[in-house]
């Protein structure tokens, strides 16, 4: 599944680590890497993970065990 999401259901909400200027993961590749943003959905706000190896990442919510991949548009 692929949700779509402009601004006014995103907002900016870094974790401590994110303000310090620290990285998830040594390397800044992995398969559930938080990032600063939440989006809302289902009635709830969910943080916004992102799948990274290489130079190329997917962004993706998780509804219970499901990731649902997602694209945020200004």
């Amino acid at each position: 599944m692929r949700l779509f999401f402009t601004g006014e259901l995103v907002r900016h909400e870094p974790l401590d680590w994110q303000n310090k200027g620290l990285t998830y993961t040594r390397t800044g590749y992995g398969a559930k890497i938080p990032t600063q943003y939440k989006i809302f959905h289902a009635e709830k706000w969910r943080r916004v993970y992102c799948v990274i190896f290489s130079n190329i990442g997917s962004l993706y919510i998780m509804q219970g065990k499901e990731k649902i991949i997602i694209n945020l548009e200004a």
